[in-house]
């Protein structure tokens, strides 16, 4: 039997996702990064050592060498960086990074998977002597250069200090919704705008979905009994045409049959990425890829079907 949602969740995810959602761009002009790094001495037995470092777009290489495409693919702004020394030589450094809009800011927060979750900021991770979080428009990174008791309590307090200084908190991106719940693996959330950064979960070689700074991207894995689990991947485009244009060349790249952008979706096997599916529904376009069986992949694209408003 066909599940039918309610229309009133339709209508709920309708309010909060409109059909052509631009990607949001907090005004930050006013916002001075280092007056939010915790100050010497605010952390018992720790100074800082000289004064913050400012970055921007212009010169984010020269502190994150091979790291900084990441974050200017989110729409970095502008960092600032203080490094602190503690009881026994210890140091830590504190990073914090305007990513323009709280969209961004999560975006790049999600990309690892979260291992211990401290109450800190709109959310945090703690793994290994590295702290991240994020909260309104802004990243924070908090690391000690060697992980023990005393360090990892420090860690905690810096980023507490830092997230206590930002006033206001974010939003998750509205985009989100889409992604059916179940099933869903914990942890696997993404949310993007480069073929790049989907390259690195799902790769797509010449990016058939024409991704670009201009497009919304969520990301998810399926789990499924004893295999890889399968991933699913929605794409908001700023036109109805270009989600059509982009359709009718992801269909191409999976081999199926001609007649798909008239019937707006499809679902095939390949060899490459076992079964896949599909759906052209403007300004969206949904893929399902590694599903196991058509079965599944025909199960996951219309549980993504039912998400999308209209």
């Amino acid at each position: 039997m066909r599940h039918i949602r309610p229309a009133a969740i339709i209508l709920a995810i309708a309010a909060v996702l409109p059909a052509a959602l631009p990607v949001a761009r907090a005004s930050a002009a006013a916002l001075d990064l280092p007056s939010l790094l915790p100050k010497s001495g605010a952390v018992a037995g720790w100074k800082m050592t000289g004064k913050p470092a400012s970055y921007t777009r212009a010169n984010l290489y020269d502190y994150i060498d091979g790291g900084a495409d990441l974050y200017l693919s989110y729409g970095f702004r502008r960092a600032a960086v203080a490094e602190y020394s503690g009881p026994d030589k210890a140091r830590l450094t504190v990073e914090l990074y305007d990513m323009g809009s709280p969209y961004d800011a999560f975006g790049v927060f999600a990309r690892e998977k979260p291992k211990e979750a401290p109450r800190i900021g709109d959310s945090a991770s703690y793994a290994g002597g590295l702290l991240t979080f994020w909260k309104n428009s802004l990243f924070a990174r908090v690391f000690v250069e060697r992980e023990s008791p005393a360090a990892r309590e420090a860690l905690l307090k810096f980023g507490k200090l830092t997230s206590s200084a930002i006033r206001m908190k974010g939003r998750k991106p509205p985009l989100l919704h889409l992604l059916p719940q179940t099933g869903l693996v914990a942890g696997s959330l993404r949310y993007l705008h480069t073929d790049t950064t989907l390259n690195s979960v799902l790769y797509l070689p010449g990016n058939p979905l024409k991704v670009d700074a201009k497009t919304n991207v969520v990301y998810g894995e399926y789990a499924r009994k004893g295999g890889a689990p399968s991933k699913l991947v929605i794409v908001q485009y700023p036109t109805a045409q270009l989600a059509k244009a982009a359709f009718a060349a992801v269909a191409g790249f999976h081999g199926a049959p001609a007649g798909a952008g008239a019937k707006r979706s499809y679902v095939r096997s390949t060899e490459r990425y076992q079964y896949v599916a599909g759906l052209l529904s403007a300004p969206y376009v949904v893929i399902v890829s590694n599903a196991p069986d058509e079965a599944r992949a025909r199960r996951l694209l219309d549980m993504a079907r039912r998400q999308i408003p209209g």
